[in-house]
C-alpha cells in the first residue's frame, strides 16, 4: 500500500497526516496535531508518528502555512511574462520586511483587459523557511517530495472539482483562520486575503470580514467589467448552529446565516460548498464498513486537501501560461534543431564540392606525372614522387654542369690567370668530378695568396681553396683545389 504524508508546521505546532487512495476512494490512516517542545523536537514526533503506523510512504508533502509567508500583489505595466520575470525582485523589494536575496519568488501572473498590463499576485517564501523544513525532514530519515502552500493548494483542489464558469469569491473557513479567495472564469486566482480568526470567532468578526470582501470587490482588477464577481462559494461552516444545554450558542456561524448575510450586504448570490462532498473520504479504523466521513461534517483533516490538489507544488503559473510557455520552449528548439541543421546541410553541401575539386586536381596531377614519368611503377603518390624526381634532377643536372668543364678548358684558364710576375712552377694537374686540384711551389705565401684571388676572379671558377701550403728547400709549396661554377 503506498502512502501520502503530509505535514505542516506552523511556529510550535505540527499536523501529521497519513493517507492512500484506492479506488478513487481516499482512506486517512492516522491524523494528528502535536506541540513542539523541549521534550520531544519535530523529528522526534514524526519518527514516532511513522513509526508508529508502520507506514510505507510514497510521497512526503511539506505544507508551508500563509502566516509564514509573504503575499503582495502588484501592477506592472506591460504584458508579457518574461518581463514580470525580470523585474518582479525588484518590485517586491520595497514591500517585504526581509533582504528580497533571502526569499523565494512566486507569482501568479493576472491577465487584465483594457489595463493594459498585468496584476500578479505574488507569494514570497524566506529560504530560512524552506530550510527548516528540509532540515526537519532530514532529521527525520525523510525527503520531502513537494511543497505546497496549504491555502493555494486546497483552492487548487476546489478548482479541480468544480468547474468555475464565472468569477466568484470564495470564503473558505478554517479552524483558526478564514480565506478569502477572488477567482477568475476558469478558476485562475486573482486574489488571495486571509483573516485571523476561524469558525469560532467568524460570527463575532462579521465587520472585519465585510471590510476585507469590500476590499477585494472594490479592487482595480475588479472594476474591470469582465472581472466582476457573479458567484460566491462559501465553505468550512457547520450545517446548523450548535446546542449547549437546549440553548443555542451565538459565537458559532451556520450555513444559512452566513449566506443571508452575503446576499444582504453584497448583493451576490452565496451558495454553500464542501469539500468533503467533492471527494469519498473513509477513515481506515472503519474501512471494512466503507463508510464515508459524514457530509458537511469538519472531522476531516483540512490538510488532507491540500494534499490531494493536483500540481500544486510551488509553481503559481496558471496553466494557460504553463501551455504557451511550453509552446514558446517547443518552438525555440524546433527552431535550434532548424539551424542546426541547415548549418550541417551547409557544411556538408561545401564538403562535397571542394572534395569534387580536390578529385578532380588529383586526376590532374595523376595525369601530370604519368605524361612526365611514363615508366613510374607506383602511382598511388604522385605528387611525392614528382617532388622526388625533380630534386633527383637537379642534383643530376649540378653534377652535369660540373663535369662539363674540360680539363683543357681548366687548364687554359688557370694559364691566362697567372700574372707574368707571379714565380710559380706547377708540379701536377688533376681534373675530378667535383673539381681541379693543381700543386707546385712558389717564391712566397704572398705568391700564392695572389694565384687563390686570381683565379676567383675568373668566371669559370666559383671558388678556390688552399688545402696546404709549407716551406721547403725549393720555396713554398702549395695545394690548390680549384671548384668550377655551375653558370659559366
Amino acid at each position: 500500500m503506498r502512502q501520502i504524508f503530509v505535514f505542516e508546521k506552523d511556529r510550535d505546532k505540527l499536523k501529521l497526516l497519513l493517507f492512500h487512495i484506492k479506488d478513487n476512494e481516499v482512506f486517512i490512516d492516522d491524523y494528528r496535531q502535536r506541540e513542539i517542545s523541549s521534550e520531544a523536537s519535530g523529528s522526534d514526533i514524526i519518527k514516532e508518528f511513522i513509526s508508529s503506523n508502520k507506514a510505507t510512504v510514497s510521497k512526503t508533502i511539506c505544507l508551508l502555512p500563509l502566516s509564514s509567508i509573504y503575499l503582495r500583489k502588484l501592477a506592472f505595466p506591460y504584458r508579457r511574462i518574461s518581463q514580470v520575470k525580470k523585474s518582479i525582485r525588484f518590485a517586491i523589494e520595497p514591500h517585504i520586511p526581509i533582504p528580497v536575496e533571502s526569499a523565494k519568488i512566486f507569482f501568479q501572473p493576472v491577465l487584465t483587459k483594457g489595463a493594459g498590463g498585468i496584476e500578479a499576485v505574488s507569494f514570497i517564501v524566506p529560504e530560512m523557511l524552506l530550510n527548516e523544513q528540509l532540515e526537519l525532514m532530514n532529521s527525520s530519515g525523510m525527503v520531502c517530495d513537494e511543497i505546497y502552500l496549504e491555502p493555494l493548494s486546497i483552492f487548487e483542489f476546489l478548482v479541480s472539482r468544480v468547474k468555475i464558469k464565472e468569477n466568484v469569491l470564495w470564503l473558505y473557513v478554517a479552524d483558526d483562520a478564514t480565506y478569502v479567495f477572488s477567482a477568475l472564469k476558469g478558476g485562475k486566482l486573482a486574489d488571495l486575503r486571509q483573516m485571523p480568526f476561524g469558525r469560532g470567532d467568524l460570527a463575532a468578526e462579521k465587520d472585519e470580514l465585510k471590510r476585507e470582501i469590500s476590499t477585494v470587490l472594490l479592487s482595480k482588477m475588479s472594476q474591470v467589467p469582465e472581472n466582476k464577481i457573479s458567484q460566491i462559494y462559501v465553505s468550512g461552516l457547520p450545517a446548523e448552529k450548535k446546542q449547549e444545554g437546549g440553548s443555542a450558542t451565538e459565537e458559532k456561524a451556520d450555513k444559512p446565516e452566513i449566506r443571508g448575510w452575503l446576499g444582504e450586504n453584497f448583493n451576490i448570490a452565496a451558495k454553500t460548498i464542501e469539500l468533503n462532498e467533492l471527494v469519498s473520504v473513509n477513515w481506515a479504523s472503519d474501512s471494512s464498513k466503507q463508510s464515508p466521513a459524514p457530509k458537511s461534517s469538519v472531522s476531516v483533516p483540512e490538510i488532507l486537501y491540500a494534499g490531494l490538489a493536483p500540481n500544486s507544488v510551488l509553481n503559481f503559473y496558471p496553466p494557460v501560461l504553463q501551455e504557451k510557455e511550453k509552446r514558446g520552449i517547443k518552438i525555440s528548439i524546433f527552431l535550434a534543431v532548424f539551424i542546426l541543421l541547415a548549418v550541417s546541410f551547409r557544411l556538408q553541401f561545401e564538403r562535397n564540392i571542394y572534395e569534387r575539386k580536390f578529385a578532380v586536381l588529383d586526376s590532374q596531377i595523376e595525369e601530370i606525372f604519368t605524361e612526365t614519368f611514363p615508366d613510374a611503377s607506383d602511382k598511388r603518390t604522385p605528387l611525392l614522387q614528382m617532388r622526388a624526381m625533380v630534386k633527383s634532377l637537379k642534383e643530376n643536372s649540378s653534377l652535369t654542369d660540373i663535369i662539363s668543364l674540360s680539363p683543357l678548358e681548366a687548364l687554359r684558364e688557370i694559364s691566362q690567370n697567372l700574372g707574368r710576375d707571379l714565380r710559380i712552377e706547377l708540379d701536377s694537374f688533376r681534373a675530378k668530378e667535383d673539381g681541379v686540384t693543381i700543386s707546385g711551389s712558389a717564391s712566397s705565401y704572398g705568391d700564392i695568396d695572389k694565384i687563390k684571388v686570381a683565379l676567383e676572379n675568373s668566371p669559370l671558377f666559383s671558388k678556390v681553396d688552399i688545402e696546404s701550403a709549407q716551406t721547403t728547400d725549393k720555396g713554398v709549396t702549395f695545394r690548390l683545389k680549384i671548384t668550377p661554377s655551375l653558370n659559366k
